[in-house]
């Protein structure tokens, strides 16, 4: 099952629990470099599988994109593997949106 997170509770974790979470942005290059989300890290979907040693597990992961479609698909198939896992729902267009100042 994945749990979807919405912009207002990233917000709240981004202020109070950031040491607990690994946020992954699983966009391109391109999309990456015209913001993202601060301490994100970068593992495009096409390279999820063959990266996913570089998620700490050890902590709360969330997954995000532009819209949270593809972030949703991720979460997906970690979440078959039994991994406990988030994903941003509206993606990195709702946090900004509503949220703009997050996004660098």
């Amino acid at each position: 099952m994945v749990n979807n997170l919405n912009c207002e509770k990233l917000k709240t974790i981004l202020e109070s629990e950031k040491d607990q979470w690994e946020i992954i942005d699983v966009r391109e290059i391109f999309e990456w470099n015209s913001g993202h989300i601060e301490n994100a890290k970068l593992i495009s979907m096409g390279e999820i599988i063959e990266k996913e040693n570089e998620i700490d597990w050890n902590k709360k992961v969330l997954f995000y994109c532009r819209s949270g479609n593809r972030s949703f698909q991720v979460a997906s198939f970690f979440s078959q593997k039994g991994k406990d896992v988030w994903n941003l729902e509206g993606g990195i267009l709702g946090l900004e949106e509503d949220f703009g100042y997050l996004v660098k």
